[in-house]
């Protein structure tokens, strides 16, 4: 998370709401959860909301940016959404961006692959929404690849595109894929 001079000490907790920024001060959020809590906080407050409509370029900025993570992530689960549901149409031209780096046509691709691999519909789903794993997961996705690739014999099964070592290669490279969960701290 990019902080400016206003830091909230709470961003990023699940339950905060981010304080409204101080004028020359923002915030930008890590993810969509967090940009919807920032613009809830900014809707709701008045001398944010003068300056916004007065046409403030700060206010007016921090409103577009938080409008462009809200619209991006919504886009992806769209897509992500169809695609499980088995309604792609995949639109020959699709906007991407960070918030939504896939288009429809590369998200059923993968779909289709991971469901040919032999993989539950529900690691299908959790791969395309990014669901993030524990670094212990991690981890074991990576030590094990690695051990795979040394051995000749898996290499000589997957280069001969044996079913089996094929479906297998791609759960762990989904696996060392996945985005990785932040630490809970424990009480």
């Amino acid at each position: 998370m990019t902080t400016a001079p206003g830091i909230n000490p709470l961003a990023g907790h699940p339950s905060a709401t981010p304080a409204p920024a101080a004028p020359g001060t923002f915030e930008t959020p890590k993810d969509v959860t967090a940009a919807r809590a920032q613009r809830a906080a900014l809707v709701g407050d008045k001398a944010w909301g003068t300056r916004y409509f007065a046409g403030d370029a700060q206010a007016v900025a921090e409103m577009r940016l938080l409008n462009s993570i809200i619209a991006g992530a919504d886009l992806h689960d769209a897509r992500v959404s169809a695609v499980l549901a088995g309604a792609v149409t995949g639109e020959a031209n699709e906007f991407v961006s960070k918030a939504a780096p896939y288009t429809t046509r590369e998200l059923a691709s993968v779909a289709k692959n991971l469901r040919e691999a032999g993989l539950s519909e529900q690691t299908v789903a959790d791969v395309l929404k990014g669901t993030e794993i524990t670094a212990e997961q991690a981890e074991a996705f990576r030590t094990t690849r690695s051990r795979l690739i040394k051995s000749r014999e898996f290499r000589e099964a997957y280069f001969a595109h044996d079913p089996d070592a094929t479906s297998f290669m791609k759960l762990l490279n989904a696996g060392c894929a996945a985005p990785i969960a932040e630490p809970k701290e424990s009480k």
